[in-house]
């Protein structure tokens, strides 16, 4: 069995997600696989690896070494679960970072997504000849074994980043005080890992802000509050189709009916009212589909047993692991005709050089399309993220 080497700038969701599934494959004895922040890796770990698999690479480092391993004959993969070339424009990318993430297109064997529509559109473009698909993996174990006590109030959740902030206010907020004058204290509201300006909806409904917190955290903790509903809203555009649902994972091992905006990815999965609720993206019909919700306890048991089969069925690790194998069979059977390394160069000081640039560019970002309250606004979350 072959080593894959899965190299990353900086732990994130996509990063704990994977490492979580490969761990898991590798302690059953399929798939033999390490992971390194790119900063960090070393020639000896290049040098034992077949595969090299990159998590959204777009930074000098990344091409250097993917450069240097295609040259000695091991495959490079790009992992890629975001169409980060199309980023709407409330999302700042650096030019150099979108410049280094065509240049890792242009440079890959293999390009690997958990999305089609992020698949067809980059190997078109990038003339990449191999693909492959690859879903979460969700083992018996993530699913909730929290035993639901029957509660007075439906307690809905709210669980994003703080990213989703304008999705909140756009469908979300207006429609609350309509909530809390049908539902009272009947409801519950929390969000988790993002922090809205709720200032007028308290004296509403009970409202709880939750910090963000490492993966394994989060799920015990939306186990244990045994939440009844979660929210999802997603606008449509030519970036979020290209996303994963993850959420419906999240909310499902949890126990968690969901309420997803109608569109893509979660229309490529979710049946409206078989394993989840779908919502149009206004704030009318997010009242009257969270209504359906609320109001109907039968039914969401019912969805909620839907999702977790179809998970169940459809995410196991043998079927993600003949998916991977198909795709890059070197992972079987290694690369016989790589050579050997023995050193690597990392451009260490053009990746120093970007990050400083970085900070000039989001900060340049924000104070020219929010203002210097805007720019606070975002420092703090900033600043509150990594400390978390």
């Amino acid at each position: 069995m072959a080593l894959v080497l899965f190299l990353y700038e900086r732990d994130m969701p996509t990063v704990s997600i994977t490492r979580e599934c490969f761990k898991y494959l590798s302690s059953i004895g399929k798939v033999d696989n390490k992971f390194s922040q790119i900063q960090s890796v070393k020639a000896s770990d290049i040098e034992m690896a077949d595969v090299l698999i990159f998590i959204r690479p777009n930074d000098a480092i990344s091409l250097s070494i993917a450069e240097q391993a295609r040259k000695s004959g091991r495959i490079v993969a790009v992992l890629q679960d975001d169409d980060m070339l199309i980023l709407p424009k409330e999302n700042p990318f650096a030019p150099w970072r979108k410049n280094y993430l065509i240049k890792m297109l242009k440079c890959t064997d293999v390009l690997i997504s958990p999305n089609q529509c992020l698949i067809n559109r980059y190997k078109e473009k990038f003339q990449i000849k191999r693909t492959g698909r690859i879903d979460t993996i969700v083992r018996p174990e993530e699913f909730s074994k929290v035993v639901r006590r029957e509660h007075d109030r439906i307690k809905l959740v709210y669980a994003a980043s703080p990213k989703h902030i304008g999705l909140f206010n756009e469908f979300i907020l207006p429609i609350v005080p309509k909530l809390a004058e049908k539902y009272g204290k009947g409801i519950t509201l929390t969000f988790v890992g993002m922090y809205p300006d709720i200032e007028n909806l308290k004296g509403l409904i009970d409202i709880d802000v939750i910090s963000s917190m490492p993966l394994l955290e989060y799920r015990k903790f939306m186990q244990e509050q045994q939440f009844d509903i979660g929210i999802a809203p997603l606008v449509t555009n030519d970036f979020t189709a290209c996303k994963y649902f993850n959420k419906y994972l999240e909310y499902t091992t949890a126990n968690i009916v969901g309420v997803y905006s109608k569109t893509e990815p979660y229309v490529s999965v979710i049946r409206d009212e078989e394993n989840g609720f779908l919502a149009n993206n206004d704030p009318d019909s997010w009242y009257q589909t969270l209504c359906r919700a609320i109001d109907n306890r039968v039914l969401r048991n019912t969805c909620l047993k839907n999702a977790i089969v179809q998970i169940k069925n459809n995410h196991t690790a043998d079927t993600i692991v003949e998916k991977l194998i198909e795709n890059i069979p070197e992972i079987i059977t290694g690369c016989p005709n790589k050579s050997q390394i023995t050193s690597i160069h990392k451009k260490s000081f053009l990746y120093a050089l970007n990050r400083i640039s970085d900070w000039l560019y989001l900060s340049s970002f924000y104070l020219r399309n929010q203002g210097i309250k805007g720019f606070y606004s975002k420092l703090k979350i900033h600043i509150k993220e990594r400390k978390e």
